[in-house]
Parts: structure tokens; sequence; C-alpha cells
């Protein structure tokens, strides 16, 4: 058994300042080691790559947040709930205009495109409309 004293400033770090990440192996020989500008990582969204893979490199193309809102629902897994199906709307006479469709899982989607109708409504197989 050992011990150990860590030490934190309070401050930034200093420029060209590097973080070392490790994997695998021993805490004195890991098995992959990658040192990381703190630069590139105040670019980075999440640090989970790192050491694996190196940093991205930075494009200034649109992503598919400049184009729409993106949300992920609450998990309570009881989808019976919370989602109806086309059928359980039209049975239990309730108004449309109080639904909005849901793509289902991606493991259903097989076309790299989703078309729409008129309405908005998602033109696949397994639409479902999830109340408001």
């Amino acid at each position: 058994m050992s011990s150990a004293v860590v030490w934190f400033r309070n401050e930034p770090p200093p420029p060209r300042h590097e973080v070392k990440f490790t994997f695998g192996g021993l805490l004195s020989a890991p098995k992959i080691a990658r040192n990381v500008a703190v630069r590139a990582l105040s670019e980075e969204t999440k640090w989970t790559r790192f050491p694996v893979a190196a940093t991205r490199r930075k494009l200034n193309l649109p992503t598919v947040a400049d184009f729409f809102k993106i949300k992920r629902g609450i998990a309570t897994g009881d989808n019976s709930y919370f989602i109806l199906s086309e059928a359980e709307v039209a049975a239990r006479n309730l108004p449309r205009e109080c639904f909005r469709p849901i793509l289902p899982s991606p493991r259903y989607v097989n076309d790299d495109e989703i078309e729409a109708d008129h309405e908005g409504i998602p033109l696949i197989d397994r639409i479902t409309p999830n109340l408001l």
C-alpha cells in the first residue's frame, strides 16, 4: 500500500500546457498514452476519445444542430404508456393535433434520407405519434 499527495492550484494552466491521457497497463507503464493540448481539450465536447484517438481537425462546416433542434426524450422504460400508434389514437378518438410523430429506433430506418408528407409526417413504415 502507498500514499499519494496531490496539489491543486486554482488558476488556468500555463500556455501550451498538455494533459497526459493513459489507458490500460499499469499506472507507471500504460499500454496507451497521449499528450493533448489544453487548448484542443477546450474545443472537444467529450474527452472519452483520448488517448486512443487524436484530436479532431476543426472544420467550419455546418452540422445537423445548425439546421434542427435536437432533443432526446426521457427514457422511462415504458413506451407503451407514452407512445401511441395511429390505430390507438383513432380507437380512442383522440385529437390528432395533440400528437406529434416520432421516429423509430435507428435500427428500423433503412434509408439515408427520410421524406415527409405535406403535414411534415415522416414517410417511413414505423411511425408512432407521441403525446406532446
